[in-house]
């Protein structure tokens, strides 16, 4: 445990504070790699946490709710704000397991899939989102780890799903680890939750391997959704290379809300109506999930603790588009999204 600790100090001394600005710093990511490593060999010596409620984690397995969006929508507020309710296992990071985790656990070998998951994730409990808060599991110490338990959990509900052929069992497996990390009666656990963008675009995979999952989409005005992806590629690369990809995937996913807001199983949430009666708004979400309504799903939280806005103006009251926005680009918009845009309230 010691050699852990060391690791783990090493990768806290690089954690950018308050968040990341641009691309992730080279050493952390080694520094990051080693500790998450030093982690799962540790929890594969003492071996797998056999499920207390194997029943109870089998029938959650089967109720996620999935939110979603095109990037920069406001997908991690609401999944924040879903966070801290006592009836949903929220994952506190992405999920991505259809949009890249499956595919590239699909090119190693069977026996290394399970730590190159589990090491994934361990590096997201550490780091969920490039700002704080991190650690979000708790410190390991010389009497113990939380990580290590962590990668323990994922290792015996990996076992039990993988025996019972779950369609998605790595993630899922994930999900009730964590569950059980943070002490989730999960008997008494209505619903686990993870946010993916653009999850939307897998749906029938989602509800294949779910029938019975929710999925709240999230929407918000195109040209502001523009503006912020450009800033954020902008900050990250000095400019703008994922401009066709950020325009197929908005219309795709404006047209996928448009079709899908009548499914009782889906749900559209205007990013605007959210940031103007967050009450109104998640009254809504408590009721399309079925669960009571709680004060503290007005409140961010990853894990227990306050969550930091990660929107990509530093500025306050940037108006629409943030400035950025030229009229080739209004235009492109408008040519490619206006249908689906003004389906959903959005006039461009």
């Amino acid at each position: 445990m010691r050699r852990l600790c060391e690791l783990e100090q090493a990768v806290d001394r690089l954690l950018p504070r308050p968040r990341m600005d641009g691309r992730p710093d080279p050493g952390l990511l080694r520094a990051a790699e080693a500790w998450s490593r030093e982690a799962w060999r540790l929890a594969c010596g003492r071996g797998p946490l056999v499920p207390d409620d194997a029943p109870g984690g089998l029938a959650l397995a089967q109720r996620p709710v999935f939110v979603c969006g095109a990037h920069r929508t406001g997908t991690t507020l609401m999944r924040d704000l879903l966070d801290g309710h006592p009836a949903l296992a929220v994952l506190p990071s992405e999920g991505s397991w259809l949009t890249s985790l499956r595919a590239r656990l699909g090119t190693l070998p069977p026996e290394e899939r399970a730590e190159a998951l589990g090491c994934e994730w361990l590096r997201r409990l550490a780091n969920p989102a490039g700002q704080e808060p991190y650690w979000i599991a708790g410190r390991s110490s010389a009497d113990g780890s939380p990580y290590v338990e962590f990668a323990r959990r994922l290792l015996g509900w990996w076992d039990v799903l993988e025996r019972r052929a779950h369609p998605h069992f790595p993630h899922a497996a994930v999900a009730l680890a964590w569950a059980d990390t943070t002490g989730r009666n999960l008997a008494q656990t209505a619903w686990w939750a993870e946010k993916t963008p653009l999850n939307e675009l897998h749906a029938d995979a989602l509800f294949r391997a779910h029938p019975a999952a929710r999925v709240i989409q999230m929407v918000r005005h195109p040209v502001d959704v523009w503006a912020s992806r450009r800033r954020l590629e902008e900050r990250v690369f000095g400019g703008f290379p994922g401009r066709r990809a950020a325009l197929r995937q908005l219309r795709d996913s404006l047209r996928i809300a448009a079709a899908r807001r009548t499914d009782p199983r889906w749900q559209v949430v205007r990013l605007e109506e959210l940031t103007a009666d967050r009450r109104a708004v998640m009254e809504s979400a408590a009721a399309f999930l079925g669960v009571s309504w709680e004060e503290i799903l007005l409140m961010p939280q990853v894990a227990g603790r306050p969550a930091q806005p990660n929107t990509s103006f530093v500025g306050p009251g940037e108006a629409r588009g943030g400035g950025l926005l030229d009229r080739r680009e209004t235009a492109m918009l408008r040519g490619s999204l206006g249908a689906a845009a003004i389906a959903l309230g959005y006039a461009l």
